[in-house]
């Protein structure tokens, strides 16, 4: 089904690979041309070179509309601490939905910048497999 949002993000994707904008890097997940995952990095010289510093506001911001679409911002994180300690909270969410397999869902929260909703779409989608 070819909807005009559809056509246009198509377009916008070619465009983003044949003429990228500098710092800029966007892709659609899997084969959902609706879902996208993207990467801004900041200008050279200045606190945010090569990403953001601290993306704790952008992750709030994020969590709070997660529920409302299919995606959500992801934003990588540059965090020192272990991704059991970093994603605490929502491995715990994932737990308390039947998800029992910390390493599993440990990989699925890092592939998904810590979104508890895209991360249990590719737990189910990775089952058995």
């Amino acid at each position: 089904m070819s909807t005009p949002a559809r056509k246009r993000l198509m377009r916008d994707f070619k465009r983003l690979q044949h003429d990228p904008p500098a710092g800029i890097s966007g892709a659609p997940q899997d084969n959902n041309i609706m879902l996208w995952n993207a990467v801004i990095f900041g200008p050279d010289d200045t606190p945010w070179d090569g990403g953001p510093v601290n993306n704790m506001g952008l992750e709030m911001l994020s969590s709070m509309f997660g529920g409302l679409g299919a995606g959500s911002l992801a934003v990588p994180n540059r965090s020192n601490e272990p991704p059991e300690q970093l994603y605490a909270t929502q491995l715990s969410q994932l737990q308390e939905m039947g998800f029992f397999d910390t390493q599993e869902n440990i990989r699925a929260l890092i592939a998904t910048s810590g979104n508890v909703h895209a991360a249990v779409e590719r737990l189910l989608g990775n089952s058995g497999q």
